[in-house]
């Protein structure tokens, strides 16, 4: 199947509105049946992961094979933006459901292939993830490097929607140590980002 036609049928699937998400990953595994292995399986098996992951907001068999089956075939391929984007969801995953370490595992790989390629976005997102991940885990020192480093990313991007996620995240971390000031130092600064960029969602995360 040709990349472009795959893309309409994942932008189709994902965003129909009256289409429940049990029948988005039935079709999604229909059309993977019929895949070759290329780099558009590897993004099909990322949405079919996330789109499970959505439906079941828990780590299941299905979801891990799907997960470790798409790094294995982007590392084959050298699909490094495929491979990135498996760890990410597999971090998600694993953290979400309190397998800190796990989450952890599959990042740093990632983190690196992100410095290899200079893919700045990726690293604002493996770096902000490892955070999330070390501030669950009550590393507070680890986590603060990293989220640092993200907010680093960020500003060097210029980009504020990047900047108001590693405000709110740094908000999260001196709120989770008992340090309300800093946390609503930072709260503010995200909510401020967010009302001039006119992101109604994250302004009300913040």
């Amino acid at each position: 199947m040709k990349p472009a036609i795959l893309f309409t049928l994942f932008f189709a699937l994902l965003s129909e509105p009256f289409f429940s998400q049990s029948k988005k990953a039935d079709s999604l595994k229909l059309v993977l049946k019929n895949a070759k292995n290329d780099t558009s399986k590897v993004g099909l098996l990322n949405v079919l992961s996330y789109e499970i992951y959505l439906r079941t907001e828990k780590s299941t068999g299905e979801l891990t094979l799907l997960i470790d089956s798409a790094i294995r075939m982007a590392e084959q391929l050298k699909y490094v933006g495929g491979n990135i984007k498996a760890r990410l969801i597999g971090s998600n995953v694993y953290r979400n459901t309190g397998k800190i370490q796990k989450s952890i595992e599959y990042l740093i790989p990632a983190l690196e292939l992100a410095k290899q390629t200079n893919d700045t976005i990726n690293l604002f997102r493996i770096k902000n993830s490892l955070g999330s991940s070390y501030a669950d885990e009550g590393n507070f020192k680890i986590a603060g490097d990293y989220f640092f480093e993200a907010l680093q990313i960020a500003e060097l991007l210029n980009s504020k929607k990047l900047t108001s996620s590693a405000y709110n995240s740094l908000g999260n971390l001196y709120s989770a140590q008992g340090d309300p000031m800093k946390a609503i130092s930072y709260y503010l600064k995200s909510f401020a980002m967010n009302i001039e960029l006119k992101d109604k969602m994250r302004t009300s995360f913040s």
